[in-house]
């Protein structure tokens, strides 16, 4: 068994150095059609190019260790090149659902603590109303990254060590009204937060042991 420790990025890396001719990532034909995208596959080696792109433009905007980032990207490719670029800066990813509208999206924006967000071009407006509805001055951009350069100037506030926001709630967890007068008022969703940053190796021992006995403590 070949095993690697430290991040996601790592072992993502070490597996594309060895094989990088191997399929990292097929898109079928179904899958392409759905998302209006070209069914074709992704060597290590393309992703492992791709994937350092993206790391080295979200290090020059300012994005690194310890901030959050949220991708609208569903399960097409580019989610899985945004997340490892990411975690190779210690980024952590907050997914977002593209079915979520106005309320839930400002929900998002004012708990998840996210300082940029990666949508789709029709949705990136929906985006930045959502962050000033919360208070929150977003960087948003498209995944070409094209508006990047706003995520790096975006405001890195939210709620603090002393608030009661936490990232990981869901609309109506924290006793407010879910929804507003007049505006769509959304079922409660628990909004899936990944945190990909390297995890220890005795945290990765007590993981091991919990998945298997079916129980769960925080190691750390």
């Amino acid at each position: 068994m070949y095993l690697v420790q430290g991040t996601v990025h790592e072992a993502f890396l070490a597996s594309a150095q060895r094989y990088p001719a191997n399929d990292f990532l097929c898109v079928e034909g179904a899958t392409a059609t759905r998302y209006g995208i070209d069914a074709r596959s992704f060597s290590y080696a393309d992703a492992a190019r791709e994937v350092e792109s993206l790391r080295v433009r979200y290090s020059a905007a300012g994005l690194g260790a310890g901030q959050r980032v949220g991708l609208m990207l569903e399960n097409r490719p580019a989610f899985f090149f945004h997340w490892l670029a990411l975690n190779g800066l210690g980024a952590s990813v907050v997914p977002i659902s593209r079915e979520w509208r106005s309320a839930e999206l400002e929900y998002l924006a004012g708990h998840s603590e996210i300082r940029a967000a990666v949508v789709p071009g029709e949705r990136v407006e929906d985006l930045r109303r959502a962050g000033l509805e919360a208070g929150r001055s977003l960087g948003v951009t498209t995944p070409d990254l094209a508006l990047l350069p706003e995520c790096g100037a975006s405001d890195a506030g939210g709620s603090g060590a002393g608030s009661t926001a936490r990232a990981g709630g869901m609309p109506g967890a924290d006793g407010t009204a879910v929804g507003k007068p007049g505006r769509y008022n959304p079922r409660p969703r628990m909004p899936r937060i990944l945190l990909t940053q390297a995890i220890h190796p005795q945290a990765e021992r007590q993981l091991a042991t919990t998945a298997a006995t079916g129980t769960h403590e925080n190691p750390l």
